[in-house]
């Protein structure tokens, strides 16, 4: 059988890992492997598989890691390696059970986001109040930016304080911070992204998810939680195989690409998983890269390759990549860790990528510092709080200034000639905002600014005259200014102007 299954019960001891990676950086290499190890291509309605020696992993200690993991009360555990299940759980029904994935659904969205920017559906600086007209002025404010990389200002609240509508409930949690400005994990400002993707798509979150993300990876089936009045959740709720969830890290490690298809910005999905406004974050995506975690000098998993990353969910739902050896792990399951133990609760994990690690025998791997040192449990206080559980449907603020989507602007004419005019498109979104309207400068070369106004869903060419035409090849940036009842957005866009 190609995938490696478990074996029987046994437990390891994590000192001896500790010890092996307390330098400060190691480099561990096994043995050359005979042969490159397989890549396989993106999956069809299954995972294709190889053996551990045809991945380039050590059978023994490839099992040691998978029996690590189901050992921490799992119900789901896979392994791929470049694209090939190499190792999976034997739990029974593991292979077609839906199971809750917490706080991982957010991860979900940040997807459906960047496909949302490959369709030009969606600008990352959009603001709230462009897409929500219903927002108040500070919600209103708040950045497509700021709920993904959670920067968003929203006062934390229990995920299911209010079920009723969670939009409303969204709008009524206080803006407590100037958004942008710090790190704060609000599930509010997750439900509130749902709405604003949906206004954005221009249809229901689900029906677009299912269409555009889900469906050209092969996701046939899922279950996603709905409030009362039928707005998705976006704190939680999302229920998929181990192997679809796997289909959604394979995407994000191949930089947003399916086969032929582009279906995510590569720049958007590497700005996903590079820390953002938290050392420790990217978009709904917990990184590994940089010191300084939570407020830690260690990282998320000090002595682990810097590149890792992960998405995670309450009860230790787990995603884990390590995109330099190709690995990708899926775990669901009860708390793998035990904080009454007086240990840190997330040490069991650290432990079993430290035997996963060592079945790599055709790639050096390179460690981070700080192996004998964890920051802070990451995960997300999930108990309830019960006066608000209980409490009646709140009630937000009234509706704040109009506000404009980000124009698209793309630089037309920058070969200048006699009549010294270069020009750029400015394109409206079809869908929400103020209608577009403002000025465009150019910075770098003299020229008079130029009014403009672009219908929604249309796009125009705006012309600007130089008043000497350039000696040579000059930089420039088109600046270009959309207003609003409020403070407007700002596009630039460098280019370079020829004769």
């Amino acid at each position: 059988m190609p995938v490696s299954g478990m074996l029987p019960a046994m437990r390891y001891e994590r000192g001896a890992l500790g010890a092996a990676v307390a330098a400060c950086l190691v480099t561990l290499a096994g043995p050359a492997a005979a042969q490159a190890a397989r890549t396989c291509g993106p999956p069809g309605p299954t995972w294709p598989t190889a053996s551990p020696a045809q991945a380039g992993l050590d059978q023994g200690d490839l099992d040691l890691a998978l029996h690590a993991y189901q050992d921490r009360r799992s119900f789901a555990v896979r392994i791929y390696r470049h694209g090939c299940l190499v190792a999976q759980d034997t739990v029974l029904g593991s292979t077609v059970t839906q199971h809750e994935s917490w706080e991982i659904t957010s991860s979900v969205l940040a997807l459906v986001a960047l496909r949302q920017r490959a369709q030009g559906l969606l600008d990352l600086d959009d603001r709230v109040g462009a897409l929500l007209s219903e927002a108040d002025a500070a919600h209103g404010a708040i950045t497509v930016r700021d709920l993904l990389q959670r920067t968003s200002g929203i006062r934390p609240t229990p995920d299911n304080a209010f079920r009723e509508n969670v939009l409303l409930q969204a709008l009524a949690t206080p803006v407590t911070r100037l958004a942008g400005a710090a790190f704060g994990d609000a599930p509010a400002a997750r439900d509130l992204l749902v709405a604003v993707l949906e206004r954005a798509a221009g249809e229901d979150l689900q029906r677009y998810a299912a269409r555009e993300l889900f469906g050209p990876v092969g996701i046939a089936r899922f279950s996603w939680l709905r409030d009362r009045r039928g707005q998705t959740r976006g704190s939680f709720g999302l229920r998929l195989t181990a192997d679809d969830l796997a289909r959604l890290a394979e995407l994000a490690r191949l930089g947003g690409r399916w086969g032929d298809r582009q279906l995510l910005p590569a720049d958007d999905v590497a700005a996903m998983l590079s820390p953002q406004a938290s050392r420790c974050h990217g978009f709904m995506t917990w990184v590994n890269a940089a010191p300084g975690c939570a407020g830690d000098d260690g990282r998320l998993l000090p002595g682990l390759p810097a590149d890792l990353w992960s998405w995670r969910g309450r009860f230790d739902q787990r995603v884990v990549v390590l995109p330099a050896l190709g690995l990708v792990v899926v775990r669901y399951g009860a708390t793998g860790g035990d904080a009454r133990s007086g240990s840190d609760p997330r040490a069991w994990e650290r432990g079993v990528l430290e035997r996963l690690i060592a079945a790599v025998r055709d790639t050096p791997v390179m460690r981070t510092p700080g192996a004998d040192r964890l920051p802070p449990s990451t995960d997300t206080d999930w108990r309830d709080d019960a006066a608000a559980a209980t409490a009646g449907p709140p009630s937000p603020p009234g509706p704040g200034p109009r506000r404009t989507r980000v124009p698209r602007v793309e630089p037309v004419r920058t070969t200048v000639g006699r009549s010294r005019l270069v020009s750029v498109r400015i394109s409206c979104p079809a869908i929400g905002g103020v209608p577009c309207s403002g000025t465009v400068a150019l910075d770098g070369a003299s020229a008079r600014p130029r009014a403009w106004s672009v219908p929604r869903g249309e796009h125009r060419e705006v012309l600007l005259r130089l008043r000497r035409r350039p000696a040579g090849p000059l930089d420039v940036t088109f600046r270009v200014t959309a207003l609003d009842d409020a403070d407007g957005v700002r596009v630039a866009v460098p280019a370079r102007l020829t004769r």
